[in-house]
């Protein structure tokens, strides 16, 4: 993934591409004459002629300023269908006229029927209501998003006391005058004043933003520069992104004028836009309240995250519709690193968003676009908005870590000793640390290849999985399974699944580059049911009777319905009731029976398939034999795993013989016989297969599997697992669009019954 363009470079380079080619003597106007309001006829050779957004700029007005009638001297800037921009100390007044000029020339015209300028001291802007919307002919003119100071170069931002400004270097933007020219300039500064509105239910001047502009230092974009004189105010500064002009603000000063995509101003103005309709509302009877506010433009491809990090360091992607956390909800993406070095630092976080939140925030590096801060300050992230649950795979294992921000700020996790590099850790909503899984032995992160990483939410939101498959694997390989406490959720719930990529980590730079493709969402968004008022029931009519005559049969009635074939359901009769489904790890709180062997009843479905096995001792490492019964024959048979210790010729061989003879002579079952034995004539342990996994074929219908641990030592020091039966479906007519995938899913199975004549 190669670097991101910055927003000022998109501008500048969209400049450049726009007048190259270009005459400023005669391409520099927006109107071939601009004498008077019914000459205006649009320059099409203008070097703004095409771009999209133009039309939004107010072409003329009849507004009377100083005694003298002068149309031109006020500039101003559409930023919804009826609301209009202007620089407050030199504003419009009620039942002034302002007039648009579309690409075809056509002239619109709207009278103002209200103005609001902001009551905050020296804050030098005003809105203006026209008296109905704009056709869609005119354009509304956009504006950057008022956390848009995560967009510029994050290296040219200093905290001078309390005051953020962005010193910018030659950054080329555009600019008219009341003589319509399509000028350029350099945008230099932007004080932001403070990076956060402070009170932002209300007016205020303590974070207003300013920017500043100077002159461009070379050819062409100097030939294009025009002056700023009296009269001008209120005009507009832009930025060109990607062929649509974006407003910054208008004139105040002959080189600067308010920001208004600074959290402050931004806020006032859209505060602005609704105070002018709800004044006017009381004033005409059947006006109503636009709901307007300023458009953001999508700034999304130009990201750039608030650190020194390199420019590629986040990347997100995000499902749109929310999820029921009632159902499974599954996500996966693929990516391959290429020309990578083994120093190289990435990691991913899958995430779930509440749908109900914007998506806003996610911190960099350890944070891996999901915890984070509350509020940005001087190195504190900002935390992923309605974060719901984040599983971070990283290769330095510092997702794990426990976290101060510079505000004083934290999230708890381990410490910096118990580090694991290329593992797996979840956070919670709080973004609080869950659970870890130390090293990922199935595959390294920093290695060259295509990958697939999926994550599932399971179990009625208590239970996560997260698997891994190389390109031209058949199976996926179980990475983490962890139950979590159960997430707090309503039946109108929805989550939004996700995920980050993020490098470096904590360096300033990685070799590697990151493709990231085919993010694929499996869930469920159940529509809401309908109540008994939204039916409408009706009487049920009766048969007519009929007085036609049958014919007398040709055989006589039977006495009794024929029974039918019917096809096989996957129910079973005497099958006894499970202790525990497939899909769920058991250990010797599900057992039922007598201590040796301890048994487990698991319910796995009728469905055929792969069904897969896993076994751990993990605490002492105690002899243990996993042996899986299906259908009365043993499907998988481990033999004494644990320690070396219990083994032929081990210090505690005696223990093991011991426990082993006193549990023959009170178990309820005689122990199956196993294929080899040591030279003292009982079992050898295994202490390579302490813990591990297989699996087995399910060929026939049968739906329940039982589990036998022989534990002569103890019953409390194992783990076992039985997966769900999955198949792989095959490329057949029905199928093809499932070429290829494991399913593990029922609902992909039908039931086909047979037709009878």
């Amino acid at each position: 993934m190669s670097n991101l363009p910055l927003i000022q470079e998109i501008s500048t380079s969209s400049i450049l591409s726009a007048i190259n080619g270009k005459n400023p003597a005669t391409d520099k106007v927006l109107f071939s004459d601009y004498t008077a309001v019914e000459n205006l006829v649009r320059n099409t050779s203008s070097w703004v002629h095409n771009v999209s957004g133009i039309t939004g700029l107010i072409a003329w007005n009849d507004r009377v300023r100083g005694g003298t009638p002068s149309g031109t001297r006020l500039g101003g800037v559409a930023l919804t269908k009826r609301h209009i921009l202007y620089a407050k100390h030199a504003g419009f007044q009620y039942d002034n006229t302002v007039y648009f000029v579309t690409k075809d020339n056509e002239l619109i015209t709207r009278r103002v029927v209200g103005t609001k300028d902001c009551p905050s001291a020296n804050s030098d802007y005003g809105i203006a209501l026209l008296e109905s919307d704009l056709p869609t002919s005119i354009d509304i003119v956009k504006v950057l998003p008022k956390d848009s100071y995560r967009y510029f170069n994050p290296t040219e931002f200093t905290l001078n006391a309390t005051t953020w400004t962005s010193s910018i270097s030659d950054v080329l933007i555009l600019n008219t005058n009341q003589a319509e020219d399509a000028a350029v300039r350099t945008l230099s500064r932007i004080n932001f004043g403070s990076l956060e509105d402070s009170d932002p239910n209300n007016y205020g001047l303590s974070d207003y933003a300013t920017f500043q502009t100077g002159v461009p230092s070379t050819a062409p974009a100097s030939t294009f520069y025009a002056t700023v004189s009296g009269g001008d105010s209120g005009s507009p500064v832009m930025m060109l992104l990607n062929n649509e002009v974006v407003v910054l603000g208008t004139w105040e000063t002959a080189s600067s004028g308010p920001y208004i995509s600074s959290a402050r101003n931004y806020n006032d103005l859209n505060r602005m836009i609704t105070d002018v309709d709800t004044t006017y509302a009381a004033l005409a009877s059947g006006f109503a309240a636009s709901g307007y506010t300023m458009t953001d433009v999508n700034l999304d491809p130009f990201l750039q995250q608030w650190s020194g990090l390199p420019l590629s360091a986040t990347s997100v992607a995000i499902f749109e519709d929310g999820l029921s956390p009632e159902y499974d909800i599954t996500w996966s993406f693929t990516y391959e690193l290429s020309n990578s070095a083994p120093a190289d630092e990435l990691g991913f976080c899958m995430f779930l968003q509440d749908a109900d939140f914007t998506f806003q925030g996610g911190g960099i590096g350890s944070d891996l676009g999901y915890s984070g801060g509350l509020e940005f300050v001087s190195n504190a992230n900002k935390a992923l908005s309605g974060a719901v649950l984040g599983i971070g795979i990283d290769s330095l294992g510092i997702f794990a870590l426990s976290s101060t921000y510079s505000n004083t700020q934290s999230r708890d996790g381990i410490g910096a000793g118990d580090r694991v590099a290329n593992s797996i850790s979840v956070r919670d909503s709080n973004y609080s640390y869950l659970t870890s899984v130390g090293t990922v032995s199935a595959f390294n992160l920093i290695s060259d290849g295509v990958k697939t990483i999926r994550a599932r939410l399971g179990n009625y939101g208590s239970k996560i999985q997260v698997d891994y498959k190389s390109q031209g694997d058949i199976f996926y390989t179980n990475l983490l399974t962890a139950n979590i406490t159960r997430l707090p959720f309503t039946p109108l719930s929805r989550y939004r699944p996700g995920f980050t990529v993020v490098k470096p980590l904590s360096a300033g730079n990685v070799k590697g580059e990151v493709i990231v493709s085919n993010f694929h969402v499996e869930g469920k968004t159940p529509t809401t049911e309908l109540s008994a008022a939204n039916f409408n029931f009706e009487p049920i009519v009766p048969f007519l009777l009929s007085s036609i005559n049958l014919s007398e049969p040709e055989v006589a009635t039977p006495i009794a319905e024929a029974k039918q074939p019917l096809p096989f359901l996957g129910i079973e009769p005497d099958v006894g009731c499970p202790v525990i489904s497939c899909g769920l790890s058991a250990t010797d709180a599900d057992t039922k029976g007598d201590f040796f062997p301890s048994s487990t009843l698991y319910s796995i479905s009728a469905f055929i398939g792969d069904v897969d096995l896993q076994w751990n001792t993990p605490n002492f490492k105690l002899p243990t034999r996993f042996v899986y019964m299906y259908e009365n024959n043993p499907v998988y048979d481990t033999g004494y795993v644990g320690n070396s210790i219990y083994n032929y010729n081990g210090s505690a061989r005696s223990t093991f013989i011991t426990g082993l003879l006193s549990s023959y002579s009170h178990g309820s079952d005689i122990e199956l016989p196993l294929s080899a034995i040591a030279a003292d004539g009982y079992p050898f342990v295994d202490s390579t297969k302490v813990a591990g996994s297989s699996y087995f074929y399910k060929d026939s219908d049968s739906s329940r599997i039982t589990l036998n641990v022989y534990s002569p030592l103890s019953s409390t020091d194992w783990i076992a697992f039985i997966g769900c039966p999955f198949y792989t479906l095959s490329c057949g007519t029905e199928d093809s669009y499932l070429c290829g995938l494991t399913q593990q899913h029922e609902t992909l199975r039908k039931v086909v019954f047979p037709e009878y004549s």
